[in-house]
């Protein structure tokens, strides 16, 4: 039964999971005062993960990583560790989205979700995902980074925002649900993306690159809009 870890850098806490057969065996949050301190903090998190299972790397099969949007410096924190062990060692990569990690957590299984998350720059990024009973996640459209003076175009029943933006966009005709009073433990929803679509997620460690340098991995009508800006120095 192969063991994968994953991780996520992305966010205030840094996320680290162990998956056996598609199970969490093992998970921990840790926080600092700033994200330029997970690439201190995970090293040893992994290790002593690994450790306190009797296992060592040859034992893992797979690294995920969340490739963003989220914190710049932190991005590239999880990206450098997924990435090497990619290029030096026979481990497989994987790549996941924040949209999907977010939209894959249980409560909003069988819902549509517009997601609103921080780009920085007085810019936001939009995505509208729908969520299937079984919890497969399919794009309704892709992201996109806008002003945070354009209104959020809702169309669908439930809108999710990263609370940073409040007071920064007039939410004034809708009533968004604040991501990160109940925030999702990410390596559970990679293990459970990665047991249902595994093809869709895996990636050379050459193709893992932050979200705002290409696309996810997504399908949506070639009618939508074209999505991210690479001048943007914040995912």
């Amino acid at each position: 039964m192969e063991t994968n870890l994953f991780l996520d850098t992305t966010r205030d806490s840094l996320m680290l999971g162990l998956a056996r057969g598609g199970q969490m065996v093992f998970e921990t949050t840790q926080s600092h005062d700033s994200q330029r301190y997970h690439s201190t903090l995970l090293l040893p998190l992994i290790q002593n993960a690994l450790s306190d299972h009797q296992l060592t790397l040859k034992d893992i099969a797979g690294i995920g990583v969340n490739l963003g949007p989220g914190s710049f410096t932190g991005i590239r924190t999880g990206l450098v560790i997924a990435r090497l062990l990619g290029q030096f060692s026979p481990i497989q990569t994987f790549g996941f989205d924040a949209f999907e990690l977010i939209a894959a957590d249980e409560r909003y299984r069988g819902q549509s979700l517009t997601i609103l998350l921080n780009a920085f720059r007085q810019q936001h990024y939009h995505a509208a995902l729908q969520v299937s009973d079984s919890g497969i996640v399919h794009w309704i459209s892709q992201p996109q980074v806008l002003p945070n003076e354009t209104p959020p175009a809702i169309t669908t029943k439930r809108c999710l925002v990263d609370p940073s933006l409040e007071g920064k966009m007039d939410f004034s005709d809708i009533a968004p649900t604040w991501l990160g009073l109940e925030e999702p433990f990410t390596p559970s929803a990679m293990a459970f993306l990665l047991l249902k679509q595994p093809d869709r997620y895996r990636l050379p460690w050459e193709r893992l690159l932050p979200l705002y340098l290409q696309l996810p991995n997504i399908t949506v009508s070639k009618k939508q809009p074209p999505c991210l800006q690479s001048n943007v120095n914040n995912a």
